[in-house]
């Protein structure tokens, strides 16, 4: 006697208990989620802060040193792994 009574206070307690872990995973995940917006947030402002004036493109950049002492002739892969013998 009294076992439907009893299953439903214990469907109904354990449907109670897996709200209750649910809600606070749930809390969690929001609390894990605006951290990573806010570090998303944090990272944007940084980068608009660091980034450089842009350079024109008519701007005379400097030579490298290898084009400053001359050209380098160019080798193909076929000419630096032929081996005459």
């Amino acid at each position: 006697m009294g076992t439907t009574d009893r299953s439903m206070l214990l469907n109904a307690y354990g449907w109670w208990t897996l709200g209750s872990y649910t809600a606070l995973a749930g809390i969690g995940l929001l609390i894990a989620a605006l951290a990573v917006v806010g570090t998303f947030v944090f990272e944007l402002v940084a980068w608009r802060r660091q980034s450089p004036a842009t350079v024109p493109v008519t701007a005379k950049l400097p030579l490298p040193r290898s084009a400053r002492a001359g050209s380098v002739p160019a080798v193909g892969i076929a000419q630096m792994t032929k081996h005459d013998s």
